[in-house]
């Protein structure tokens, strides 16, 4: 099926859902849930035409359609834990708000005894990043650097669409293996989330913000058991401006 923007916000969605759910093999686990959805309409296979369907049935899946998206969105912007979606199916099970989530927000991840997630959403004050109010900072102290066996690295992503963003010098991660991190004199490492370049001497620690929202993603590979643990923190990250 050819893909048309929004379309996912719309009825048409279920169109689609048929569609992909024929280029699945079908989890025992999920047999249950796949039987009742089935019931009405939704499965590989079946066509799914809204012009046929009775006005308060397309007015119901619209509004859970659109009560799942909202709640969807509102858990991005917490503080969810991403080890719940990177489990395997063994372990997931029938876990759809995890599952669901992790899609939403981002597929393919490792395990985490490979690497840890950090989502971002908000800074120090609980105030939705966004390059467009202010720019932002995060300061790993000399001993409050990620325990890590192979690499660290902030990654960030330009709301709603939650690309990667387009930026002057070409950056989009900076983290331990980046050549042009640099350490203060006190072995800290602080680092600038910003639309603006801070200057030519701090941008070997600049990683470029949009003009607008934005969500930040700090990985850990090879965690430590810190991190593992949990008894390692993410510092906040700061509004510096």
């Amino acid at each position: 099926m050819p893909w048309q923007d929004g379309a996912e916000t719309t009825e048409d969605f279920w169109a689609y859902a048929n569609f992909m759910l024929g280029f699945t093999e079908p989890n025992p686990i999920d047999k249950p849930t796949l039987d009742k959805i089935a019931r009405i309409g939704i499965g590989a296979g079946k066509t799914w035409n809204s012009a046929s369907q009775n006005k308060d049935f397309r007015k119901g899946m619209q509004a859970g359609l659109e009560e799942a998206r909202a709640a969807l969105k509102k858990q991005s912007e917490g503080a969810p834990d991403p080890s719940l979606f990177f489990r395997s199916r063994e372990e997931s099970k029938d876990d759809y708000d995890d599952r669901a989530l992790g899609v939403y927000m981002g597929q393919w991840g490792n395990v985490s005894a490979q690497s840890v997630y950090f989502p971002v959403a908000k800074d120090e004050k609980g105030d939705l990043l966004d390059g467009s109010k202010g720019n932002y900072s995060v300061t790993f102290a000399a001993d409050q650097i990620p325990p890590v066996e192979y690499f660290w690295s902030w990654t960030m992503y330009r709301l709603p669409q939650r690309s990667l963003v387009e930026n002057p010098i070409d950056r989009y991660a900076l983290g331990s293996a980046s050549p042009q991190l640099t350490k203060a004199g006190d072995g800290s490492i602080r680092i600038s989330f910003q639309a603006q370049s801070p200057g030519k001497d701090k941008e070997g620690n600049w990683l470029p913000a949009p003009d607008g929202p934005f969500w930040l993603v700090m990985r850990a590979y090879g965690p430590g058991r810190a991190i593992l643990d949990k008894t390692w923190k993410l510092p906040p990250v700061t509004r510096t401006q």
